[in-house]
């Protein structure tokens, strides 16, 4: 079963956006929420995130805010949702140690 959630801050409320990108330590620049985290490059999964709007690092899962059934949404303000089945992986921007 799939929910909706909304991908923002936990420090700003930023909402990341389709163009934004992360790099991994290998180099690879990609939107660590179309991949839960998992660099495409090399396979790493990132535990942390790094907000590119207030510098804050947080844990990745801690992005993934669940919302209202679609039911409850309609008519209220749209919200930016993705379908995602669970978050297995996480990420950041900065190189692992």
């Amino acid at each position: 079963m799939h929910r909706a959630v909304r991908i923002y801050c936990t420090h700003c409320v930023w909402k990341p956006h389709p163009a934004d990108r992360w790099y991994c330590a290998c180099s690879y620049a990609w939107n660590t929420f179309e991949t839960a985290g998992l660099c495409p490059g090399c396979g790493y999964a990132w535990k942390v995130t790094q907000c590119l709007s207030c510098s804050a690092i947080s844990s990745h899962r801690d992005w993934y805010h669940e919302t209202a059934g679609a039911s409850e949404r309609a008519g209220k303000e749209q919200v930016d949702t993705v379908e995602h089945p669970h978050v297995q992986c996480e990420l950041s921007p900065l190189a692992p140690n």
